[in-house]
C-alpha cells in the first residue's frame, strides 16, 4: 500500500508540470497590428484595382510588397515612436501614386504573467494622410491590441 502512495506522489509533480505547460495560453502569441480597410466615396468597402506596396518612412523596410486587389491591410507598429509614417504606393501599368499615412499614438506595455512575453499595445490619437490618392482617414477603434478589429477606414479618391 505504501508503495502505491509513493508511486502516485512521484508522478504528481510530473503531471502538474505537464498540465501547467498545456494550460498556459499567453495572448502574447497573438500579434499586435494596425488594421485598416479601403472605402470608396459612398462608404462601401472596395478593392484597390492594382498593386499596393507599403514601406515605413525613413527606413528601407517593406511591410507589404505588391499586394494585389487589397481591401484590408495589417501592419506592425513601432514600439518607441509617438507616430508612425507609412508610405502607401499604389501602382498599375501606367501610373504610380504614393501617399503617406501618419498615425499618432501612445505606446504602453502589456504584462500578462511572468511566463508570457511583455507586449507593446497602442492607443491611436490621430491619423491623417497626405491627400495624393487617399481622400481621408477615419479612426474606428483607437485601441490596438490583440483583438481582430478594423482600426482605420481609408477613403480613396474616385
Amino acid at each position: 500500500m505504501l508503495r502505491r502512495y509513493i508511486y502516485w506522489l512521484a508522478l504528481l509533480p510530473c503531471a502538474v508540470l505537464l498540465c501547467g505547460c498545456d494550460l498556459l495560453d499567453c495572448t502574447g502569441t497573438s500579434s499586435v497590428k494596425l488594421r485598416f480597410q479601403f472605402y470608396d466615396s459612398s462608404g462601401n468597402t472596395c478593392y484597390l484595382p492594382d498593386s499596393l506596396t507599403v514601406t515605413a518612412a525613413g527606413t528601407d523596410s517593406i511591410l507589404l510588397n505588391r499586394k494585389m486587389m487589397a481591401y484590408e491591410v495589417e501592419l506592425p507598429m513601432s514600439y518607441m515612436m509617438d507616430a508612425d509614417t507609412f508610405l502607401l504606393r499604389h501602382s498599375g501599368e501606367d501610373y504610380v501614386e504614393t501617399d503617406s499615412l501618419i498615425v499618432k499614438k501612445d505606446n504602453y506595455q502589456y504584462f500578462e504573467s511572468p511566463d508570457c512575453p511583455t507586449r507593446v499595445m497602442h492607443t491611436i490619437n490621430d491619423a491623417y494622410c497626405s491627400d495624393e490618392w487617399i481622400d481621408s482617414v477615419r479612426i474606428v477603434e483607437r485601441k490596438v491590441g490583440f483583438e481582430d478589429v478594423i482600426h482605420l477606414r481609408i477613403y480613396i479618391r474616385d
